[in-house]
């Protein structure tokens, strides 16, 4: 549905989601649906813009 949009990103502070939509992504790749789209945690991405490091995407 986001690529149908035209979304290519996703921002997000709750961590189940992240989880869920990391999974989904995995998912699509290993079936042949190749998709790229990226998915930050809003924590993160606000941390990063404020100069305290991490570069906001999730599980890092």
């Amino acid at each position: 549905m986001a690529e149908e949009e035209g979304a290519h990103m996703l921002l997000t502070n709750c961590p189940s989601c992240i989880l869920s939509l990391e999974q989904g992504l995995e998912l699509m790749r290993e079936s042949g649906e190749p998709m790229e789209f990226g998915i930050f945690n809003f924590y993160k991405v606000f941390s990063r813009a404020l100069g305290e490091g991490s570069n906001g995407a999730a599980g890092t």
